[in-house]
């Protein structure tokens, strides 16, 4: 179960609901939200009821709501107001009516890298280039070089292209080179995640042979990002066709 102060309500896997009691199922209210992830995919809520669940064997009625999760459920600010929790860091516990205490586990990050999410929600009409405001979802303490490359769930999900980046990791705002190469306007959430940022190592500028090493990894082609730049290609206008080229190569 995961402890998310920054989610509005609770939420559990909807496969759960194939192992609880009939009368869950039956009084299920259905729902006109959509639940928007991360990597900015909108997927619809199956319903919301309240239903009983055990945490550290002390058991507690709460409305939930059902929605297709990796984890198996979210505890939300709204179960963590309603039972006055509250959240130790020093200690790695939650507590609830100042007597349950919880233990928490805080999973590790990554201080190589991080997301970069969309600042301010825009809209970007058809074939427009724009460059937006993006911000790293946690810091990187270290100022370093670190490479912007847009995360393929953006590009698959919204048909949009993202320019690839060289800055320094110590930046609060970092801009974002956007193309919507479709016939229709694209509205980007703040806080939606569209690239990741990567420390990088060493960068050789010479211009005959620029190498970029990674600490992570080697940083490749996206193959499924020349797919869709191919696609465009094939649907827009020849006069539209050499600034496109110029922006992903």
């Amino acid at each position: 179960m995961l402890v998310d102060t920054g989610a509005t309500i609770t939420i559990l896997r909807s496969d759960i609901l194939s192992h609880l009691p009939n009368y869950v199922t039956e009084h299920l209210e259905k729902v006109n939200t959509n639940l928007v992830t991360a990597t900015g995919e909108s997927i619809p809520f199956l319903g919301k009821c309240k239903v009983e669940f055990h945490l550290s064997d002390e058991p507690f009625e709460h409305e939930v709501w059902f929605g297709d999760i990796k984890n198996e459920g979210i505890l939300g600010f709204d179960f963590l107001a309603k039972y006055r929790c509250d959240i130790s860091v020093k200690d790695y516990n939650l507590t609830m009516d100042n007597k349950t205490k919880i233990p928490l586990f805080a999973s590790c990050m990554d201080k190589s890298c991080c997301r970069i999410v969309i600042g301010k929600t825009t809209t970007v009409n058809p074939y427009t280039e724009v460059i937006l405001t993006g911000i790293p979802s946690n810091g990187l303490s270290r100022s370093e070089s670190m490479m912007i490359e847009p995360s393929e769930k953006f590009t698959e999900n919204n048909h949009m292209l993202l320019a690839r980046s060289l800055l320094k990791s110590d930046r609060k705002h970092i801009p974002l080179r956007v193309l919507n190469a479709s016939d229709k306007p694209i509205v980007l959430e703040k806080g939606q995640s569209v690239a990741v940022g990567e420390i990088v190592a060493e960068v050789n500028s010479n211009p005959s042979n620029l190498q970029l090493f990674c600490r992570k990894r080697e940083l490749k082609d996206s193959i499924s990002f020349r797919l869709i730049v191919r696609k465009f290609l094939k649907r827009i206008a020849p006069d539209r066709k050499r600034p496109l080229k110029k922006f992903t190569f």
